[in-house]
C-alpha cells in the first residue's frame, strides 16, 4: 500500500488551495501522555535511520510526534533541522495519509538522506506501520467481540 506523494500541484477541489498548509497545533503530539498511548499501543515499524510508531487515535485527523535525542544528533539546532525536515514531509503529504491514526517518529540517525529519498522512506514505514494497527485494532475488536 502505497501512499500520494503532493508535488506542488493543487488540485481544482483542494479546500486549502491558495493557503499555507502549515501544521496546526492540533496535528501535533505534544504532551507526555500523548506519546505514551502511541508508546503503549506497541506498533512500529523501522529502518536503520528511524523507527515509526502508530496508534488509533479516533480524533479523525492524524497527529505527528518526534522524538530525536541529543546522543543521535548533538546539540539543538542539528535535532531541530531533522524535526523541520521530518514535519514538512508529513506536512506535504497529509493528504494521502490516512486519518484517524497518531504518529511518533524516532530518529535513529542524524545522516537522513534529502528530498524524495527520504519522503519516500518514511511514506513506506507509515504504510507498513499503518497495516500493522489496522490488523492488531481488528484483533482487539474480534478478542471484545467474543467476551
Amino acid at each position: 500500500m502505497g501512499f500520494l506523494i503532493v508535488t506542488g500541484e493543487t488540485p481544482a477541489n483542494d479546500p486549502f488551495q491558495g493557503k499555507l498548509r502549515a501544521l496546526r497545533p492540533s496535528m501535533k503530539l505534544r504532551s507526555t501522555a500523548q506519546f505514551d498511548s502511541v508508546f503503549g499501543f506497541r506498533c512500529s515499524r523501522s529502518n536503520q535511520l528511524m523507527a515509526v510508531h502508530a496508534a488509533p487515535n479516533h480524533v479523525g485527523i492524524c497527529r505527528i510526534g518526534m522524538s530525536v535525542s541529543k546522543r543521535v544528533a548533538g546539540g539543538g539546532v542539528m535535532r531541530n533541522r531533522i524535526r523541520r525536515r521530518l514535519r514538512e514531509v508529513f506536512r506535504k503529504n497529509r493528504p494521502g495519509i490516512p486519518t484517524g491514526f497518531d504518529f511518533v517518529i524516532s530518529v535513529r540517525s542524524a545522516k537522513l538522506p534529502g528530498g524524495v529519498l527520504l519522503d519516500s522512506m518514511v511514506l513506506d514505514l507509515f504504510a507498513q506501520v499503518i497495516l500493522k494497527a489496522n490488523r492488531r485494532e481488528e484483533d482487539n475488536n474480534r478478542c471484545a467481540a467474543k467476551e
